[in-house]
């Protein structure tokens, strides 16, 4: 009964810490693109590095919700 106690605080724990990565990071790339805006890159460029914030986004997100079940 303990040991399922602590697991269920430690999965808890770990749901928590992967929600408050997933916020830090989408706050980083979220920094990371309006500076790159701001820089007035190509447009083709810019597009390109949208797609990459945005995979980059859906895959630390996944990551989280594997750790929620």
């Amino acid at each position: 009964m303990a040991y399922y106690i602590f697991l269920k605080i430690t999965i808890n724990n770990i749901k928590l810490i992967t929600m408050i990565c997933v916020n830090i990071v989408s706050i980083i790339l979220s920094i990371i693109k309006q500076h790159i805006l701001d820089i007035k890159v190509l447009s083709k460029k810019r597009l390109f590095i949208d797609e990459n914030v945005l995979y980059l986004k859906v895959y630390v997100l996944t990551c989280a919700l594997d750790f929620r079940n």
